[in-house]
């Protein structure tokens, strides 16, 4: 299917301004998506916002107390395709939750959907439907300028509630990180939802708002927004993965049999008489988010035992965008999980 702002209207008065915020409403619309997720409480308080390390552990466990009890909430954000095959991209708080976010269209219709992967530092995240299908999307720009002043408009969705928007002006840009700041407020159900330009252009998806108390002493509400280059950086280093998934990486010499680097999870395993274990964390990378540290043993990896790298390596065949470590440090042992 073709981008959905192809031939958005330009404003050149106050009630070209209103037209122009109402067509781009309208043609916006049907690639947003409601995400529903289970999301545990102390995440969505976080700071870094990373899949919880024992995901796979408690919803193994202790399901039952995950989807009613005190650790977790259905909560819902917002989502927009980017790509005819059913891309999505959205806050990282809807892929951090015990089950795999569902999203539901303006139309009413339910997809599941797979987590394919997360940028931690710009707390935004991709994922894919999990059903083959022409899905209208939003044209990613290769370069978007954004200042002070821009006229922007927001786009959040409610699985019970249907869209909404957000018109207001960039307040702020933040170099050189590219976070924007803008009046359009959005709530945390907009969490994930794009924020466009008045000339259809996507420049950002939303990644914060604030708070009632906050805002009650900033004078105003307002949201943060990731900036469009972080989404581009995200959807190309997916599409290089997959490209890779199928050819796991080997040692090239016997000289380097002792290590295995994983650059995609950001760790480094190294052999000795005892086993495997963690040699090196990449900074920066989604391992650098979890609580295992270099010298933690490694006793399964995807729920089978390992012993050698080619355990490892036949272990992600399993599940290539994500990896379940089974640590042992001292005499804790618990799950890890990471995302590529």
């Amino acid at each position: 299917m073709s981008p959905l702002l192809a031939g958005v209207s330009q404003p050149d008065s106050l009630t070209g301004l209103e037209e122009a915020v109402i067509s781009l409403a309208g043609k916006t619309a049907p690639a947003i998506l409601a995400v529903k997720s289970s999301c545990p409480r102390y995440i969505m308080g976080g700071t870094h916002g990373a899949p919880a390390v024992f995901e796979d552990f408690i919803s193994t466990h202790f399901s039952e107390l995950m989807s009613s009890g005190p650790l977790s909430h259905f909560f819902s954000f917002t989502g927009f395709i980017v790509s005819d095959d059913g891309l999505v991209v959205t806050s990282i708080r809807a892929a951090s939750g015990s089950s795999a976010p569902v999203l539901h269209t303006q139309n009413g219709e339910e997809y599941p959907s797979s987590v394919e992967a997360i940028d931690p530092v710009n707390r935004i995240a991709l994922l894919k439907i999990q059903v083959r299908k022409k899905f209208p999307f939003l044209e990613l720009s290769d370069s978007v300028k954004v200042f002070p002043g821009q006229f922007v408009i927001t786009l959040c969705s409610s699985a019970e509630q249907g869209a909404g928007v957000s018109f207001g002006v960039v307040s702020r840009v933040i170099q050189p990180s590219g976070i924007i700041y803008t009046d359009a407020f959005s709530g945390i159900e907009g969490c994930g939802g794009p924020l466009i330009n008045i000339r259809g252009k996507l420049v950002g998806v939303i990644s914060g708002s604030s708070g009632n108390a906050f805002s009650e002493l900033a004078g105003q509400p307002f949201s943060t927004a990731a900036p469009a280059s972080a989404v581009k950086s995200l959807i190309d280093r997916y599409l290089e993965k997959k490209k890779s998934a199928a050819n796991p990486p080997q040692p090239s010499s016997r000289a380097e049999q002792d290590v295995l680097k994983l650059a995609d999870f950001g760790i480094v395993i190294a052999l000795d008489n005892n086993g495997l274990y963690i040699k090196e964390i990449e900074h920066g990378s989604a391992a650098s988010f979890s609580n295992i540290i270099p010298g933690m043993r490694l006793d399964s990896v995807n729920k089978t035992r390992v012993s050698s790298f080619k355990d490892v390596i036949d272990a992600l065949r399993l599940s290539p965008e994500r990896i379940l470590l089974h640590i042992e440090d001292g005499d804790s042992r618990y799950f890890v999980v990471l995302s590529r």
